[in-house]
């Protein structure tokens, strides 16, 4: 599992110009599930400035799951999550301007713009990998 992970994290980085950024994956179980939303398969943390990024990747939602390319899928999800960063930099600068002095408006802005941002790496993945029962 690791070197297949490994091969589709630098076979994507070549495609998407990062082969300076240096990216490590890690498997989790369930149970040791730290991110946001417990349906996630893949959660990344990543620094701009060393152009270093881990992503975690939990086991049970990506074994035995051969034909919907769940691992390229969240390897490449967040992999355009590194892509994107100088835009994500842009958008957090322009909340922190723009958005009113109430801190709910500014929250309200944040969750706008960061669930579109997710809707357009969504559907990019989804273009790029195929799911073999959609063939």
């Amino acid at each position: 599992m690791q070197k297949k992970a490994t091969d589709i994290i630098k076979k994507w980085q070549r495609k998407l110009y990062l082969n300076d950024w240096d990216v490590s994956i890690e498997f989790i179980n369930k149970k040791d599930n730290k991110f946001k939303s417990k349906t996630d398969v893949a959660y990344m943390q990543y620094d701009t400035c060393r152009k270093e990024a881990d992503i975690s990747v939990v086991l049970d939602a990506i074994k035995d799951d051969k034909k919907k390319n769940t691992l390229e899928k969240a390897i490449l999800h967040e992999l355009f999550h590194l892509f994107y960063a100088d835009f994500k930099t842009i958008i957090d600068e322009v909340v922190t301007i723009y958005s009113k002095d109430t801190k709910k408006d500014k929250e309200f802005v944040e969750n706008l713009l960061e669930n579109k941002f997710e809707e357009v790496i969504n559907s990019m993945t989804r273009v790029l990998v195929e799911d073999k029962n959609e063939v």
